[in-house]
């Protein structure tokens, strides 16, 4: 698998005061792993301090619940662009980091 297949190319708007036209777009490289680590422990953990890994099982372990892989669908609709259909929200699939990042590499 070539390298570029654990990154990913997301699409973000932001307001920039200092721009006429006051929005602009930005092509960002970033790698999977990295955005899903920081939205799970900004958004799902609340910064609490917790060392998570990429291969950990966040479900096993309690980090996070029925709701949390609701919000993490979510979150990947809505910054990659990927609908999860109702069938792949699975254990499989989303009970680590490193499980997600390469089920969404395998929907690209």
């Amino acid at each position: 698998m070539p390298p570029e297949a654990d990154r990913l190319t997301i699409q973000r708007v932001h307001h920039d005061h200092h721009s006429p036209d006051h929005y602009k777009e930005q092509k960002v490289s970033i790698d999977t792993e990295t955005v899903l680590m920081d939205y799970i422990k900004k958004e799902l953990l609340r910064n609490r301090s917790a060392a998570i890994t990429p291969e950990d099982d966040l479900l096993a372990n309690g980090t996070i619940d029925s709701l949390g892989i609701l919000q993490l669908v979510a979150f990947v609709d809505e910054s990659f662009g990927v609908r999860v259909p109702d069938e792949d929200v699975t254990y499989e699939n989303f009970h680590s980091i490193r499980a997600l990042s390469d089920y969404l590499s395998r929907l690209r």
